[in-house]
């Protein structure tokens, strides 16, 4: 019985040590969020890309400064766990399908981002614009619903390309 309750206990340890070293922490600003997933996003490394959504205790920080009722809460978080469970499997697939866009991407650089702050459950978060460019043609990429975070600013919702900006004039 007592090797039992070892190993139990044993097994807890590891297994609750396991959570803690696998939350990164991220960018504390939009602006080095926007830097950081442009050149992940740019190199298709979907592994950075995924430190940047959101995880348990995110979702359950965000909760918590929300205004939302206890069983809204309940209810909001089953749909975010979904949400975050669907962009982590398909993550490869988005990367894909903004790489099938022509563009340079070896020649493309980073220029900065917008942002279109917003109120959602009496959180304050933003829908981040990054804003590239390859030869005269500036791009950009949303980032919808990013929240900061005690780990940083974190990914709610998808990403996607939303084509040419305008032409740089000379």
């Amino acid at each position: 019985m007592k090797k039992i309750v070892s190993i139990l206990f044993l097994s807890l340890f590891l297994y609750s040590c396991g959570d803690d070293s696998a939350v990164v922490q991220v960018s504390s600003t939009p602006e080095e969020m926007g830097e950081a997933l442009f050149e992940a996003i740019k190199t298709e490394d979907a592994a950075t890309v995924r430190t940047y959504f959101a995880v348990e205790s995110d979702l359950n920080e965000w909760l918590a400064k929300s205004s939302l009722s206890e069983k809204q809460q309940e209810k909001k978080l089953k749909k975010l766990e979904k949400k975050i469970t669907s962009l982590n499997d398909n993550i490869a697939k988005t990367l894909a399908k903004i790489h099938q866009e022509p563009i340079d991407w070896n020649n493309s650089t980073y220029d900065w981002i917008d942002y279109k702050n917003f109120e959602k459950d009496g959180t304050t978060g933003a829908d981040v614009f990054i804003v590239f460019s390859v030869d005269r043609t500036q791009y950009e990429i949303k980032l919808d619903d990013c929240f900061p975070t005690s780990r940083g600013w974190v990914l709610f919702d998808n990403i996607s390309f939303k084509g040419a900006r305008k032409e740089i004039k000379l």
